[in-house]
């Protein structure tokens, strides 16, 4: 069952408050969670979030923002930085040769911290 569902085709619809706030109203119809990728500053998806009184769940790191292996890497780095400080962290990438290298390559940095699939985050923060 599809639980989570994020854009990540453009940043037009997610700065479009009417638009978002349907289909967030739809997606509550049946049970799935929006999470913001985050892909423009203008989102109008904390607003939304804030009206229907819904937990705001968005993304804290892009992985391969820049794709090539050393850039992913960092970033892993920068992720499991925050997730030490704040307790958890939402790091999302593509399925991309370089973003798999450099996880794959990121193993013992990622071994600091504990991997968790995004349905269980999102319980733990709506408590």
């Amino acid at each position: 069952k599809v639980r989570f569902i994020n854009n990540h085709t453009g940043s037009l619809f997610t700065e479009d408050f009417e638009s978002m706030h349907k289909l967030i109203e739809v997606l509550d119809r049946y049970g799935i969670t929006f999470v913001d990728s985050r892909t423009t500053a203008k989102t109008k998806v904390p607003e939304i979030m804030e009206t229907l009184h819904r937990p705001y769940i968005s993304r804290d790191v892009f992985l391969d923002h820049s794709p090539d292996v050393p850039s992913v890497k960092k970033a892993v780095a920068h992720a499991v930085k925050i997730a030490k400080k704040y307790g958890y962290v939402i790091a999302i990438g593509h399925p991309h040769k370089n973003t798999l290298k450099g996880l794959v390559e990121s193993k013992e940095v990622l071994k600091q911290v504990r991997l968790v699939y995004i349905d269980e985050l999102a319980d733990n923060l709506k408590r």
